[in-house]
């Protein structure tokens, strides 16, 4: 799989639109922008797990850009 030109910023979007929202994984926290190993992530400012993180390049299980969006059922 190639990396598409539109593809980071469909990423960048991705996480702005999960920042501030309600947590699926805890009863208290909100998601947050931060790194979480070494990728770009929202991350629950309660119990510290990424919804969604962006690998790059040297993190990557593939030479593909990957995002990881845990369901949000709440």
């Amino acid at each position: 799989m190639h990396l598409q030109q539109d593809q980071p910023d469909q990423s960048t979007t991705l996480l702005a639109r999960l920042e501030d929202t309600a947590c699926s994984f805890c009863d208290d926290g909100r998601l947050v922008r931060e790194e979480y190993k070494g990728n770009a992530a929202v991350v629950c400012t309660n119990c510290g797990t990424p919804a969604a993180q962006i690998w790059n390049e040297e993190t990557s299980p593939s030479d593909a850009t990957t995002v990881a969006v845990s369901p949000t059922d709440r």
